[in-house]
């Protein structure tokens, strides 16, 4: 066989989405396209794989790292031959589905793998929890997604308490005994907060539990909550002509104040009860006004 021709392409781009709530990849659903950062104009859609890795490519600032053979008898450099050439690129995250929130994550390409959180969140120096280095690029559940039965649920409506506009964007920050946990507010600054419940509780030990008693019960399983708020609208970045955040500056933001008490200072933490079985909903105590009675109000680090 003669080969008449020899075509060699290189993916300058790609990315995979990880869902938090159940450790899986994300494989359905999304929408991921792609533009240079810096400038406006149309995203161009990328594809998904068999396994949920999102191939960017056909991007023009970007053909000379796709196409590296430019010519009849030249040779095309190495995969493992970096690009001289690097740029910039936001790549925005859509779920047809709406389990997810739209997210931006600003990446420069070429690269010689799929993407992982800590290529995304590399621009924050001060994360509000570690991200390990191979973790894969997660998406925040949207306050309207359904969640397992088996989930522990904490829901909040953000506001700001000097003008009761919506606190959007805004990151819930959740500590009980099993660990930390975050959630990012819409728009209109509705949050929720999936999370494993902690480790059940038993009185004394597994000797000393009565016969034919099983200790506590399920459905009586408590355990202390504490959530601050990171909320900072000035250290949002938004790319051009788009009213998504990029995610790396969503997580950079400040810690703010909450309300506890409406007429009372703002504090740096909430304290709760998680309940098993019961969605815990956050709200501001001694609001008298039933229009602003079901909200969390905070106020934004300057």
């Amino acid at each position: 066989m003669t080969v008449i021709e020899t075509v060699q392409y290189r993916t300058p781009l790609a990315v995979a989405f990880h869902d938090l709530v159940t450790d899986a990849p994300i494989t359905d659903g999304l929408v991921v396209s792609a533009r240079r950062a810096g400038i406006g104009g149309r995203f161009r859609v990328g594809y998904p794989t068999p396994s949920g890795v999102h191939v960017l490519s056909g991007l023009p600032f970007l053909r000379d790292a796709e196409l590296p053979l430019d010519g009849p008898g030249e040779r095309a450099e190495s995969e493992d031959t970096p690009s001289s050439q690097t740029a910039e690129v936001d790549v925005l995250v859509e779920d047809r589905l709406g389990r997810f929130l739209p997210t931006v994550l600003r990446l420069s390409a070429p690269r010689d793998r799929v993407a992982t959180a800590a290529d995304v969140l590399s621009a924050c120096s001060s994360l509000v929890w570690s991200v390990p280095a191979e973790t894969p690029m997660f998406l925040m559940s949207g306050p309207g997604r359904g969640l397992p039965r088996t989930t522990a649920v904490v829901r909040a409506g953000l506001r700001h308490h000097a003008t009761g506009a919506p606190a959007a964007h805004a990151v819930l920050v959740v500590e009980t005994p099993a660990g930390r946990t975050v959630g990012v507010a819409d728009m209109t600054g509705n949050v929720v907060v999936a999370l494993p419940y902690p480790d059940f509780a038993v009185p004394g030990t597994p000797g000393s539990i009565p016969a034919g008693s099983h200790g506590i019960p399920t459905v009586e399983q408590q355990w202390p909550v504490t959530v601050d708020v990171r909320c900072q609208p000035s250290a949002l970045t938004f790319p051009a002509g788009i009213n998504v955040p990029h995610v790396h500056s969503v997580f950079c933001q400040r810690a703010g104040a909450v309300f506890t008490e409406d007429h009372a200072p703002g504090q740096s933490t909430l304290a709760g009860t998680l309940r098993y079985g019961v969605e815990l909903q956050l709200m501001t105590a001694g609001v008298t006004d039933p229009l602003r009675a079901s909200y969390l109000f905070v106020e934004s680090a300057p």
